[in-house]
């Protein structure tokens, strides 16, 4: 019997289809006239089908609403990008014209955690995926033509994602994305719609170096997060003293006399304090075609994390993790 993939990726981050189920998509949105596969940060992802009349708002609430209640940030229609709908667009009817008729109809769903320049540079490598791929279907090949442009837009973002750049880097993205609009004649354009709805968010990863989602490794801080019981335990283990915050209230952080040695992390006991976190920018390596994804295992993680899924303590599952981690796309 033929070894299965996976087709949709779920964590308690959030959900991705893989590279394994475009062609299972694309066969089901043509058999349904109002099927959508939803994905991105919600409770229950999946195919599902849009009533008549239905909002963005009644999508959300029929895939469980958005992970850990958090508030809504935007809504890609389609791959290829279809445009953005914003929080002013949650109570308006689904425009279903807004699909492209060539692919599959899908929405990502975004919220508040999600880092918007990690996202563009998520469907920017995605894009590069399918135009370097030797058996693109025909609505990729007319990338071609704009190869070198998608590559430099690449680039960018990579160097803003890593405090390397400045705000002439705004300016080059908006010329390069206006150059591709215009030479494929696109009605959306993804990196000039993310600057037009989150210039701000953009500003502050090149301005101050900062992103507040925790997803960009290179500009991640020490942060105290809401899940904060205001114990004080971070307080009294800072060797620098530089968290502040009063009793049963959230604490924070001092980055003028932080040193990130780490001990808060050690001392918080609801695991409060964040150094960032990679799992769900792994989930979209493993969605984007034509990338290899190299996993290492520590050694103490063969025989500890065998107990979570009912093995007895102690029990090497080494393997069980190798043959998961293939049916995931590694």
């Amino acid at each position: 019997m033929a070894d299965k993939k996976t087709t949709l990726i779920q964590s308690s981050r959030g959900s991705v289809f893989s590279v394994f189920g475009e062609e299972e998509l694309n066969q089901i949105t043509e058999e349904g006239k109002r099927k959508v596969a939803v994905s991105g940060k919600i409770n229950e992802p999946g195919i599902i089908e849009v009533p008549e009349n239905a909002t963005l708002n009644d999508i959300i609430d029929i895939c469980g609403g958005i992970l850990d209640k958090k508030k809504f940030k935007a809504a890609q229609l389609g791959i290829p990008f279809g445009g953005f709908l914003t929080e002013d667009s949650l109570d308006k009817v689904l425009d279903f014209d807004l699909f492209d008729k060539n692919s599959s109809r899908n929405i990502i769903i975004l919220s508040e955690d999600d880092c918007i320049v990690q996202y563009a540079t998520f469907y920017v490598d995605y894009l590069i995926g399918r135009i370097e791929d030797s058996n693109k279907s025909e609505i990729y090949i007319k990338y071609s033509e704009v190869k070198e442009e998608v590559y430099r837009i690449w680039r960018v973002l990579d160097r803003i994602s890593k405090g390397r750049s400045n705000m002439r880097d705004v300016y080059l993205l908006r010329r390069l994305s206006g150059e591709i609009k215009d030479k494929l004649n696109q009605e959306h354009n993804i990196i000039q719609e993310i600057i037009g709805n989150f210039y701000e968010e953009i500003e502050e990863h090149i301005d101050e170096n900062i992103c507040k989602t925790s997803q960009c490794n290179h500009l991640t801080k020490l942060t105290i997060t809401d899940r904060c019981i205001g114990c004080g335990a971070c307080k009294r283990a800072c060797p620098v003293d530089c968290i502040d915050g009063e009793r049963k209230e959230q604490h924070y952080i001092d980055y003028t006399r932080c040193t990130h040695c780490g001990a808060c992390v050690s001392a918080c006991p609801v695991n409060a304090i964040t150094t960032g976190d990679n799992t769900f920018k792994f989930l979209r390596d493993l969605a984007t075609p034509n990338k290899l994804v190299i996993t290492q295992m520590a050694p103490a993680v063969r025989v500890a994390i065998g107990e979570a899924f009912g093995f007895e303590p102690g029990t090497n599952v080494e393997k069980k993790i190798a043959a998961g981690l293939r049916k995931l796309g590694v």
